[in-house]
């Protein structure tokens, strides 16, 4: 199941058509879920206030723009590592690759002390 998310524009519509119907008709009318229709009223202070484009937009470069990332980021990539020889390189994705680093958790044997010594 799908989440599906509406407009702005598509929500403070029917905050309109909320004023004059019903929630069961306004439900019907625009094909939502009457729960989610009623959690809208309380949003309408947000929804109201909110001053960016209430358009639903799709964030996708347009395709010159994308070629001309295609062509430059292995010129920039060499650019920045031709300095690296090439035992300087690790796949990491088949090596196991190990640095020292705080752990997240700190395991403690029971009754023993969890203390980490400083060197």
């Amino acid at each position: 199941m799908t989440r599906i998310t509406y407009s702005i524009a598509f929500k403070l519509e029917a905050l309109k058509l909320l004023e004059t119907l019903s929630d069961y008709k306004v439900a019907g009318l625009l094909n939502v879920a009457r729960r989610t229709l009623r959690n809208w009223p309380k949003q309408r202070n947000e929804l109201l206030a909110y001053k960016g484009n209430k358009k639903r937009l799709k964030s996708k470069k347009p395709q010159g723009d994308l070629s001309e990332l295609r062509d430059e980021f292995p010129l920039e990539f060499h650019r920045s590592y031709s300095a690296h020889s090439k035992e300087c390189t690790y796949n990491v994705d088949e090596t196991g690759f190990y640095y020292d680093m705080p752990p997240h958790y700190i395991c403690a044997v029971r009754g023993g002390s969890s203390k980490i010594s400083a060197g």
